[in-house]
């Protein structure tokens, strides 16, 4: 085995990749003007295999071995079933039936449920129906937990994805944070209300900022079902909503409304 340290990062339109075998002193790093630090993180592992390979170390590439499903979710996890916001928008969380782990994401126009099945690892694993009914786990692997810190309820992810021969991504990672109910009164709903499917540009920022040309504006996305939350923010006046989480990893970036 050889150990890999790796470090990635976006803004807007750059984006870099710094990959690190300390014990063989190799270092790699792959910048960009467009794409992904996620593809910089692919050219930088494959250059890395080419480097180790020149000292004699062959490095092969494998994907994580299904997960074994174990049928019904146990019922101490109705406890977890709520809303959840994340840094891209506001989820509800159920388990129909104790069969499987649903979550639904209702701040999108398109409808958007995604299933997972629970595994003898005490985990759900990310599921898809083929053309012949049966319930299958996808190719790009994503495997949930559930882990409190600090009091405070998190939906943590594991994912992989890529193939043996273009490299495989694995990440780990928080991705949503229990926030709960949040009702509002008919007078703070009004106004959000009318706010519904607005865009405000942003007006105030230096002419070299570059938010007017990768993000000029946000757009007020509510549905029914997301009563007291607007993006990712929670409604707490008539002309005001905050970031209610704290996502371990994500969300620095993340500003009130």
């Amino acid at each position: 085995n050889v150990t890999v340290l790796s470090k990635g990062g976006d803004i807007h339109m750059q984006h870099a990749e710094l990959l690190t075998a300390p014990d063989h002193e190799i270092s790699i790093a792959v910048l960009s003007s467009g794409g992904n630090s996620s593809l910089n993180k692919l050219m930088a592992e494959a250059l890395m295999d080419i480097a180790l390979d020149e000292k004699g170390i062959e490095i092969t590439h494998r994907r994580s071995a299904e997960k074994e499903l174990a049928g019904p979710v146990p019922e101490s996890y109705r406890q977890y079933e709520d809303i959840y916001v994340s840094v891209g928008g506001v989820f509800r969380v159920t388990f129909p039936d104790m069969k499987y782990l649903q979550i639904e994401q209702l701040d999108s126009v398109r409808k958007n449920v995604q299933k997972f099945m629970y595994t003898t690892e005490e985990s759900f694993v990310l599921t898809e129906e083929n053309s012949s009914g049966e319930i299958k786990q996808k190719k790009d692997s994503s495997v949930l937990t559930f882990r409190k810190r600090n009091g405070t309820d998190y939906i943590c992810e594991s994912s992989e994805s890529g193939t043996s021969e273009t490299g495989i991504t694995k990440n780990s990672v928080y991705i949503m944070q229990r926030t709960g109910k949040n009702p509002l009164d008919s007078d703070v709903k009004k106004a959000w209300d009318e706010r519904f499917g607005k865009k405000y540009l942003y007006i105030n920022g230096k002419y070299s900022n570059m938010y007017y040309l990768a993000n000029p504006y946000i757009e007020i996305n509510r549905t029914q079902d997301t009563e007291g939350y607007v993006n990712h923010c929670r409604i707490v006046s008539e002309n005001r909503a905050e970031v209610c989480a704290s996502i371990p990893g994500s969300g620095r970036d993340l500003s009130d409304m």
